[in-house]
């Protein structure tokens, strides 16, 4: 993904609320992908059904690993 590097970026840089706004755009974006595509009504055919939960869940595996620095031990 393209947004990685650019968040890799604003950490370096010190630069952390651009990074997370980057992220936040990110789940922005996979949230609109959900409701357009609307995985619940794809239940008939599986095998696309499985191609967009893979792209959701990918989005979300980065996402919060991105995000994981921040994450309150």
């Amino acid at each position: 993904m393209l947004f990685t590097g650019a968040v890799s970026t604003h950490y370096n840089n010190f630069e952390f609320y651009k990074g997370i706004d980057c992220v936040m755009t990110q789940l922005r974006q996979t949230n609109g992908f959900m409701e357009s595509v609307r995985p619940w009504e794809l239940r008939k055919d599986p095998e696309i059904l499985n191609v967009v939960l893979h792209i959701i869940l990918e989005n979300l595996r980065i996402c919060s690993t991105l995000l994981q620095v921040w994450a309150v031990s």
